[in-house]
């Protein structure tokens, strides 16, 4: 699948990985919910904010975060769209999305619900196809929703509501590092061309 990425790469890793981002293009999501808005919270060596949307196979995330690597800080602000076809990682300050095709769309698209649930743990863990999906150690409650806690690797542990991360807590070779969800709503009407490109973004394709 993929290994686990540190440093600059982080904040691109976890937003692709826990919020559904590699899963676009998904017939049947294999979710509790047909569209969510989630506000997270970055505190630590990533410190700042993020807004994640998911309609059906469609998500888009916005991400303002300033890293610390090395003593110097790094900010990023990107938006990241999965139109269920296509993958666009787009840099607000240049106008620049780098385009390729939704990884793992026709993988996710031959699994059975609960397999795609399964699936996507693993994404959000980080797990590699041959690591086994461990158990959870435990539950923990977070906006009203109940869910299962993870501790893969050391000190990291992160919490997993249907497939997505609410609570995400790692330390990195410059100190730890926390994401905590702060809102969530369900089944809310998302506007149309929040999953489009706009005309003024360049696109350049990297499949």
């Amino acid at each position: 699948m993929f290994k686990r990425l540190f440093g600059g790469s982080i904040i691109t890793i976890f937003i692709l990985s826990t919020t559904g981002c590699f899963g676009g293009g998904v017939k049947d999501s294999g979710r509790a919910f047909d569209s969510a808005i989630i506000n997270y919270e970055w505190e630590g060596v990533i410190s700042g904010k993020e807004t994640v949307y998911i309609e059906g196979n469609k998500t888009r995330s916005e991400i303002n975060t300033a890293t610390i690597i090395g003593g110097a800080q790094t900010t990023q602000k990107r938006v990241i769209i999965n139109d269920g076809e296509n993958l666009y990682k787009i840099n607000t300050d240049s106008s620049l999305a780098f385009k390729e095709t939704s990884p793992y769309k026709e993988k996710l698209n031959s699994l059975s619900p609960e397999e795609k649930q399964a699936f996507r743990k693993r994404l959000a863990l980080l797990l590699n196809d041959s690591d086994p999906l461990p158990e959870p150690s435990g539950e923990e409650t977070i906006l009203d929703r109940v869910c299962e806690v993870y501790s893969v690797t050391g000190p990291n542990s992160t919490c997993l509501w249907e497939g997505i991360t609410l609570r995400n807590e790692v330390v990195i070779d410059t100190g730890k590092a926390k994401q905590k969800a702060v809102s969530l709503e369900t089944n809310v009407k998302l506007p149309a061309d929040l999953f489009t490109i706009p005309e003024t973004i360049k696109i350049q394709d990297v499949n």
